[in-house]
């Protein structure tokens, strides 16, 4: 099972997780949230933010979550973006 998941690295070019990014700034821009707005809330600088949103940098489970919050997404909201990473 751990050989399989090595095998299958993720990348921050695969089209799911651009896909999912995609849909988190749509939402932050929804909700007139700038880069700064949001990278404040989450107590981190505004190019954290910047880098996420331009595929530079993934980010994992946990801090797609808090995204997700800090740009006021429900818990439904959130997991039916979860559900379409799967």
């Amino acid at each position: 099972m751990i050989l399989i998941m090595l095998e299958k690295q993720k990348s921050i070019f695969e089209p799911k997780y651009r896909n999912f990014i995609v849909s988190i700034v749509n939402q932050r821009k929804a909700v007139h949230m700038t880069q700064r707005d949001l990278a404040k809330k989450l107590g981190v600088a505004q190019c954290y933010v910047a880098r996420i949103e331009t595929h530079e940098r993934r980010i994992d489970l946990m801090e797609s979550i808090a995204f997700m919050r800090a740009i006021q997404m429900s818990d439904e909201q959130i997991i039916d973006e979860i559900k379409k990473l799967l």
